[in-house]
């Protein structure tokens, strides 16, 4: 669900920033800038997608480790009631 979320964001991101791109084209003041606009919004884009990689990689790394945690937490127990 929540990579779902993330990419609805970053496609409207991506719409609004090709919005912002055409209408900069077309108004002659705004294509002084309209270069380093849309390099500024590719870039903010692409730190965007590199954070998200990496918070999805910590989430993983997060969730694994609770995994394991879990597993010899049950290990411990299991091994504890079969002593006892």
């Amino acid at each position: 669900m929540l990579v779902l979320v993330v990419l609805v964001v970053l496609v409207a991101a991506v719409a609004a920033v090709a919005a912002v791109a055409a209408v900069a084209q077309q108004i002659p003041v705004l294509k002084l800038f309209y270069i380093s606009f849309t390099r500024l919004w590719l870039w903010l884009l692409l730190w965007l997608w590199l954070l998200l990689w990496l918070l999805l990689w910590l989430l993983l790394w997060l969730w694994l480790w609770l995994w394991l945690w879990l597993w010899l937490w049950l290990l411990l127990w299991l091994l504890l009631w079969l002593l006892l």
